[in-house]
């Protein structure tokens, strides 16, 4: 096993660790910091719908401990890419819900909802820039 460094030198301020790092990237443990199951079940359902992903689970460590720790293997290429792929499925996804939700409330006469960045988006996104 190869252990990767804290990664706090590569994600500088990031709520986002690589754990452990094995066989050449197809194998890692990644740390998300201040998340539970809301983004841990959606991220490994988009996770597991890339066809070069072999295995991807996660765990909450602990019920007090607000972070999730994801498995991911992948039969080629870098697990970290795969975790990548799958936070911009699900950003591109959570678009495309908030904008069928506004042009149905639209269709129906209902005010319009705040056009502001939503939260967890915003979140995702640092996380992949990070």
């Amino acid at each position: 096993m190869n252990l990767v460094q804290d990664s706090s030198d590569k994600f500088p301020g990031s709520r986002f660790r690589i754990l452990n790092n094995e066989d050449q990237g197809r194998c890692a443990t990644f740390e998300f910091l201040d998340e539970d199951h809301t983004l841990g079940n959606a991220l490994r359902h988009m996770i597991l719908k890339n066809p070069e992903v072999k295995f991807c689970g996660y765990a909450l460590p602990h019920p007090n401990e607000r972070k999730i720790n994801f498995q991911v293997q992948v039969y080629s290429g870098e697990a970290l890419d795969a975790v990548e792929k799958g936070l911009n499925n699900l950003i591109d996804l959570n678009k495309t819900v908030r904008e069928k939700i506004e042009a149905a409330a639209k269709a129906h006469g209902q005010v319009e909802l705040e056009d502001s960045e939503d939260e967890d988006q915003e979140k995702y996104k640092q996380l992949i820039e990070n």
